[in-house]
C-alpha cells in the first residue's frame, strides 16, 4: 500500500479505499543487466496471450516467456496439469501441454538448455 498506519483504522460508515503504489520491475531490471545469461519471464493472462507474451520478452530483454492463460479449470493454479506457450522475442512459440506440471518444467528447461547450446 501507498500508506501506513500506526494505529488501527476504525471503521467509519464511510469505506475504506486502499491506493497501491507500483513495486519495482525486478525482471526489467536483470534484463538491463544481463549480460550473457539466460533470462526467463513468466506472463500468466487472461488475454492476448501470445501478444503480451512478445511484449514482455522485448520490454525486459528476455530470452523467452512461459505464457499460460489464466481462469482455465483443468491446468495452473490448483490443478496437476498445466499448459503453456514458450514463447521467443521474434514471436515464434511453441505449445506445451495439458500435461502434468513436471513435464511443463522439463520442457522449459529442455528449452533452456537448446539456447545455452
Amino acid at each position: 500500500p501507498e500508506g501506513l498506519s500506526e494505529q488501527k483504522i476504525k471503521k467509519s460508515g464511510d469505506g475504506l479505499r486502499l491506493t497501491f503504489r507500483e513495486t519495482p520491475d525486478i525482471l526489467k531490471t536483470l534484463g538491463r543487466d544481463k549480460g550473457n545469461r539466460i533470462l526467463v519471464g513468466f506472463a500468466a493472462e487472461t488475454e492476448n496471450i501470445l501478444e503480451n507474451a512478445v511484449e514482455k520478452a522485448r520490454q525486459k530483454n528476455l530470452d523467452l516467456v512461459c505464457a499460460n492463460q489464466v481462469g482455465l479449470a483443468d491446468r495452473g493454479f490448483g490443478s496437476d496439469t498445466n499448459a503453456i506457450s514458450i514463447v521467443m522475442p521474434d514471436g515464434s512459440h511453441e505449445e506445451f501441454g495439458p500435461a502434468p506440471k513436471y513435464e511443463i518444467a522439463m520442457a522449459i528447461l529442455d528449452k533452456v538448455k537448446s539456447l545455452i547450446g
